[in-house]
């Protein structure tokens, strides 16, 4: 087939269409595990929200509640993917095997932001929060009482399918989300939190669905756990520490335990032009995708991580 300015155009409306449906296609749960925030600078500066808002009674002057001076800064990274064709593909009319590849690279595209998250998730116990310690921490120092912490270990969840296994799983959970609903502000109250997920491996689901998604028990007994939290499966946990690591999440609220910041959006460029130098000298129809963000940590206090 000859290459032509019509066959060209027709070969990049074709790319654009099978990328851009991947990408579309491909969901992911960004917007429940994160903060999405618009980035305008290389760096953004985050003040510290220490609390959350709380009423009190109206005696003298307002008191103001802002933002603490501590700062939390996240710098933009850049990422890309390129995907290459050789000409003689198009000139052979091989374009349907070309297009399986096109449709990888929008899969692949739409997943960067949440493999970020999933990125910053692993790396808790080490990479540091607000507070300038790990988002995961025994050591939070909110409470002017006494510190608190979100690295409740060990919890290994049992994945012992059996009732004495659903029962330890059950008195796990519990004691998180206990642990979680008595997390405390500056001035000695509860912050409210009130988790709504659990995050786990596949190789975890399983169990945790005999104890969160079953209407019955060992010997018909009601299950008052069923529905207690929601199941979120991040298979990706499962290339870490063998999936044992699992967590616990208020996701309700605006803020999010986690902070997506997208600089720049998946964007799609094409060198196809016959002059272009990779078709010229290597005979190669190019087509790349890039963005910019990074992914960060919101209050250490709406997730807890346990293993």
């Amino acid at each position: 087939m000859l290459i032509t300015k019509a066959v060209l155009a027709a070969l990049q409306t074709s790319v654009s269409q099978v990328f851009r449906s991947a990408y579309r296609d491909t969901a992911t749960p960004v917007d429940t595990l994160a903060t999405v925030v618009a980035s305008t600078h290389s760096i953004e500066t985050y003040g510290w929200m220490q609390r959350l808002l709380a009423m009190r009674e109206w005696i003298g002057p307002r008191v103001k509640q802002g933002l603490a001076t501590q700062a939390y800064t996240l710098k933009n990274k850049s990422f890309e993917a390129t995907l290459a064709c050789d000409r003689e593909e198009i000139e052979d009319d091989s374009l349907g095997l070309f297009e399986p590849r096109a449709a990888e690279l929008g899969r692949v595209a739409a997943r960067i932001w949440f493999q970020l998250l999933v990125d910053s998730l692993i790396a808790g116990t080490t990479a540091l929060g607000f507070d300038g310690l790990a988002f995961f921490s025994a050591s939070h120092t909110l409470n002017p009482a006494a510190v608190q912490s979100n690295l409740l270990t060990p919890t290994p969840l049992n994945v012992t399918l059996t009732d004495v296994g659903d029962t330890a799983n059950m008195v796990t959970i519990n004691a998180a989300v206990a642990a979680m609903r008595n997390f405390v502000g500056e001035d000695g109250r509860r912050l409210g939190v009130n988790p709504t997920h659990i995050v786990v491996a596949p190789s975890r689901a399983l169990a945790v669905r005999r104890v969160l998604n079953t209407t019955l028990i060992s010997g018909g007994s009601t299950n008052v756990f069923n529905g207690y939290l929601q199941i979120l499966e991040i298979p990706e946990l499962d290339d870490f520490a063998s999936g044992a690591n699992w967590y616990i999440a208020d996701l309700s609220a605006p803020i999010k335990p986690l902070i997506l910041q997208k600089r720049k959006e998946v964007e799609l460029v094409a060198k196809t032009s016959l002059t272009d130098d990779n078709v010229f000298l290597n005979r190669e129809f190019i087509w790349g995708v890039d963005c910019r963000g990074v992914a960060g940590y919101g209050p250490w206090w709406l997730m807890a991580k346990g293993n």
